[in-house]
């Protein structure tokens, strides 16, 4: 299910330690960063995350995900943002601009909220969690974090993908980046808006070995478990029996943005710590057992 940043920075960091970009795939992800560092796009991300610890190159990297950074997207999904949104989450808006959409996501998925100072690791946590974690839960490392780059193109388990909200593909490709080599060239052209150190992004002459780990399936020994997907759906059933959201959620065994997003309307209205992550307090208060 949902990981706390400490159970999963060690494999983010062995992650960010072996990656190398996918070849032919450098000058495509050279171009994606340069898109985002357009003054017309940069500066809406530095006034989003102005008064966050924020980097505006993670909102840029997100924004280039849900919609290649169209300025009549909303960050949230890609959705129109002068409309109300129809893909997950659901029901928000219309909104001003695309610059009050993005103030707005950014609050509501909680990522002005920090648990630790912003490193790369921690991009990848905060980004892994603004998409879900149901990839953990088949095994495979998310394309949202490291597509195009051989982390995702590993020989043993190449691919995956949910192509639509809560149904997985095992054989579909990830085309798009993911934000992690993106964050990196970033780096590397503008170093005022590195993540942390900037890390060397280097494309591999072929596919590497598989020399990186599996994605951690338990987070931390006390959070339900993400490779049982039938923990995952007790979870969100409880979560509509409890009705934590107005309107029900999926129950799909992917732990992602609409199941925090409940999470943490149940823990605001209970008076519990408020995370988004089913930990002990949360799992206690909803008698689930935990793992």
């Amino acid at each position: 299910m949902q990981h706390p940043f400490k159970a999963l920075a060690a494999e983010y960091a062995a992650y960010l330690a072996h990656m190398t970009v996918t070849p032919g795939k450098a000058a495509a992800i050279d171009a994606a960063a340069k898109k985002i560092l357009r003054p017309e796009n940069l500066d809406v991300y530095v006034a989003a995350c102005q008064g966050t610890a924020i980097p505006p190159a993670f909102i840029g990297a997100l924004e280039l995900r849900e919609s290649d950074c169209d300025p009549t997207r909303a960050l949230g999904q890609g959705d129109r943002w002068d409309r109300v949104s129809v893909n997950v989450p659901r029901g928000k808006g219309p909104f001003k601009s695309r610059l009050d959409a993005m103030k707005f996501y950014i609050r509501y998925d909680g990522l002005d909220q920090n648990s630790s100072p912003w490193s790369m690791e921690y991009a990848c946590w905060k980004g892994e969690g603004w998409n879900g974690f149901g990839p953990r839960a088949h095994g495979r490392a998310t394309g949202y974090l490291w597509a195009g780059t051989s982390i995702y193109d590993k020989p043993t388990g190449k691919g995956g993908k949910y192509v639509s909200d809560g149904e997985w593909s095992p054989s579909t490709y990830d085309v798009q980046h993911g934000i992690v080599p993106v964050l990196l060239r970033i780096g590397q052209l503008r170093t005022d808006l590195a993540i942390g150190s900037a890390l060397p992004i280097v494309e591999a002459p072929s596919i590497v070995p598989d020399v990186a780990p599996a994605p951690v399936g338990v987070g931390g020994g006390f959070i339900i478990d993400v490779s049982d997907i039938n923990s995952v759906k007790a979870l969100q059933a409880m979560l509509n029996d409890k009705h934590a959201l107005p309107d029900p959620i999926t129950v799909d065994g992917s732990y992602g943005r609409e199941t925090r997003a409940a999470v943490r309307a149940y823990q605001m209205r209970e008076h519990l710590t408020v995370d988004g992550l089913a930990g002990p307090e949360t799992l206690d208060h909803l008698g689930l057992a935990r793992v």
